[in-house]
């Protein structure tokens, strides 16, 4: 799996050159189409599913092994299968190289009962120019056009029919309204009317310090409302609290971190470092939401992905620690952290380790010559 410095950001995105190549040769997939049918390469847990059976929705959800958000959801989507027992099937579908497998194992083994659904596993296979050839990829993904990212949700209705496509803040009403009869062509229309509006709100509080009490209402309700969404709106909330009182914005994301990412060697706290970066990035392609970032809350942060994080992950993880000491103004402990992760991959010694040693270093320059020019 490759992690390129700044691109962490968007771990768990596939580029939109990388999903549309070749698309041009394939039947666009529209919602209102019959699904394509379901070809996995390997069955990890649960029934497998080899057809979808007149009467029953089917949930499908495409994920990838370095997708921590997409792990965090894993529990609540197995509380959802058990909720909708008889009515509605849920599937979780790795889509990653073969190399990733005994990873995956480790984790559904670590995780146990609390996931208690089918999982499958299915290569895309990436080939010459980046165009991925899998079956299930091409029929499902490719097909459906767009550039989505992970985790992506197919719907499937009781006759065979796809309804729904796109990400996971509307699965919960989706699946109600399926299972229920109730489900319409304008779901997504209805779900969208006022969220960008909402969404407008909070982004112009973080950014501009406008309505921070109701963006702040705003972020709670999307909290309280959807289960799953903690994990899009905690940063949120904390970049809202921490402009009136920094100490218990902290002792919030201490808190998530404890009740969402405390596993040990946890997986799904990937998305940890997705909200660090926007913390020390602040006013550097993030909006400023505070005139100086707590530093020492993100190292606190760091700290605690390196105790429960796949030793896969320490190389972007020493990167990242070496480019917020660059923010901080430490050049000289950032040189530390880069030394670190430089002998990691240079130990490893593949050719992928060293492109990806090669690329952190080129973005580590560039951050420090742009952060060089700005103080002249």
């Amino acid at each position: 799996m490759k992690i390129y410095g700044i691109l962490v950001a968007v771990i768990c995105s596939l580029s939109t050159q990388d999903i549309l190549a070749g698309n041009e040769n394939h039947d666009t997939l529209r919602t209102g189409d019959r699904a394509p049918s379901l070809t996995i390469d390997q069955w990890l847990k649960g029934k497998p599913v080899t057809q979808f059976e007149k009467g029953k929705v089917y949930i499908l959800d495409f994920m990838s092994n370095g997708c921590g958000p997409c792990k965090a959801m894993m529990p609540h989507l197995s509380q959802l299968a058990k909720q909708y027992k008889g009515k509605a099937v849920f599937i979780s579908i790795f889509n990653d190289d073969k190399p990733a497998l005994p990873y995956i194992h480790k984790f559904l083994d670590k995780m146990g009962n609390k996931i208690n659904y089918s999982i499958g596993f299915a290569n895309p296979r990436r080939g010459s120019g980046n165009i991925y050839t899998g079956k299930l990829w091409t029929d499902w993904m490719l097909r459906s056009g767009s550039n989505p990212s992970f985790p992506t949700f197919f719907l499937v209705d009781q006759n065979g029919i796809l309804r729904y496509k796109g990400g996971h803040q509307y699965i919960e009403d989706a699946v109600a309204e399926l299972v229920n009869g109730t489900f319409k062509a304008d779901f997504i229309v209805r779900k969208q009317n006022g969220f960008r509006e909402r969404m407008t709100i909070i982004g112009d509080a973080i950014g501009n310090d406008r309505n921070v009490p109701l963006a702040l209402q705003i972020v709670d309700s999307f909290i309280a409302t959807k289960p799953a969404s903690e994990l899009d709106f905690y940063g949120m909330k904390y970049k809202l609290m921490a402009k009136s009182d920094p100490q218990t914005a902290a002792n919030y994301v201490r808190d998530v971190i404890r009740r969402l990412f405390g596993t040990p060697n946890s997986d799904n706290g990937l998305s940890l470092t997705y909200f660090v970066t926007s913390i020390y990035r602040s006013g550097h392609g993030y909006p400023k939401y505070v005139e100086k970032p707590d530093f020492d809350f993100c190292f606190e942060i760091f700290d605690h992905c390196l105790k429960t994080y796949d030793e896969t992950y320490h190389p972007m993880l020493y990167f990242e620690m070496a480019e917020a000491c660059l923010y901080s103004g430490n050049a000289g402990q950032a040189m530390v952290y880069l030394n670190k992760m430089e002998k990691i991959l240079r130990e490893k010694g593949d050719k992928e380790s060293i492109e990806q040693m090669d690329s952190y270093k080129k973005t580590f320059e560039f951050v420090k010559l742009n952060l060089e020019r700005k103080s002249m």
